[in-house]
């Protein structure tokens, strides 16, 4: 009974965190995306999945954050990035073998 749905975010909402909209089956509703959350992080809302016919609780909507990034960039915006890296976690991809 519970329902997946991707929810894209920028850069900046995935980093600084923010609240976006994420549709339901009974409507919209407002979605924390923590700072610092990662691409894939399932975000629950709890009893907004498929209702049971028993009538028990319904499921959960998990949301799965998906990071979208600018495709196109500028030389101003290119320098910005530049200047982010320095924030770039140590060791990224040292569990790649």
């Amino acid at each position: 009974r519970d329902l997946l749905v991707d929810v894209e975010v920028s850069v900046r909402e995935a980093t600084l965190g923010a609240k976006v909209e994420v549709p339901t089956l009974d409507g919209r509703v407002t979605l924390a995306v923590p700072a610092g959350t990662d691409s894939g992080t399932k975000l629950r809302v709890r009893g907004k999945g498929i209702p049971s016919p028993a009538g028990g609780a319904p499921g959960d909507l998990y949301a799965i954050v998906q990071i979208r990034v600018p495709r196109e960039l500028g030389t101003h915006e290119r320098e910005l990035l530049d200047e982010l890296a320095k924030f770039d976690p140590p060791g990224l991809r040292r569990d790649l073998a």
